[in-house]
């Protein structure tokens, strides 16, 4: 798979399993060099965000697995996060960093989330999904990679209803320990069985709108 092949297309709806391909595809992207469509919908350096309106009491955790990031950690911080749109928003973020990080968790682990954080349409099957994400390309000259929500910036767009939010988030590129890019995607989320779903994704051109009027992420990691 090339570059540009992998790189979601500026302004579509992502298919349903590229969220967890996306982080694979960005550091490639950074590391081998933009291209015109990388270009068009990344930037190669981390933009500094305007002062946010500070978190208010209760909203969105951005590191709900903590530094251990594991299917586990994921699972139990998932499950404990509120049927509100803050609780979507720090489920979204905790999805993001366990399945879009390299190197990839193993297997078992992607299957274990997926079939628990995913809403699964008729004929999907977690196993392939897993597969998927383990059969891309790994990135060259890179040892770890992956996004951080430490700096970054969410909003809960108008159309989320109570079951269903739809959460834009802005987060830091890390390639080998190094912020090297900011990626804005906008999740939706939908509750099911006591806990967040990931429903769909779509990629967003304008990822400074995000930065200069989100809100700041609690205990980001």
């Amino acid at each position: 798979m090339s570059d540009d092949e992998a790189l979601p297309k500026k302004g579509k709806k992502l298919p349903r399993w590229a969220l967890i391909l996306l982080a694979v595809a960005i550091v490639a992207g950074l590391v081998a060099g933009i291209s015109a469509l990388y270009t068009s919908t990344r930037k190669d350096a981390v933009v500094a965000p305007t002062p946010a309106p500070p978190a208010p009491a209760g909203g969105a955790d951005g590191c709900i697995a903590g530094n251990i990031n594991d299917a586990a950690s994921l699972l139990d911080g998932a499950r404990q996060q509120p049927h509100t749109p803050q609780g979507a928003a720090a489920t979204a973020a905790g999805f993001l960093r366990f399945t879009a990080q390299y190197p990839s968790p193993s297997e078992q682990q992607l299957i274990t989330v997926i079939s628990d954080m995913y809403d699964l349409a008729p004929g999907e099957e977690a196993s392939a999904l897993a597969k998927d994400v383990l059969s891309a390309s790994a990135p060259d000259n890179v040892q770890t990679a992956g996004f951080s929500v430490a700096d970054g910036r969410y909003v809960i767009e108008s159309a989320s209803t109570q079951d269903k939010v739809q959460v834009s988030i802005a987060s830091q590129v890390i390639v080998d320990g190094r912020a090297r890019g900011v990626s804005a995607t906008t999740y939706t989320m939908a509750r099911g069985d006591g806990i967040w779903k990931f429903v769909d994704s779509e990629d967003i051109d304008d990822e400074q709108r995000i930065l200069d009027n989100g809100v700041a992420f609690v205990g980001g990691c």
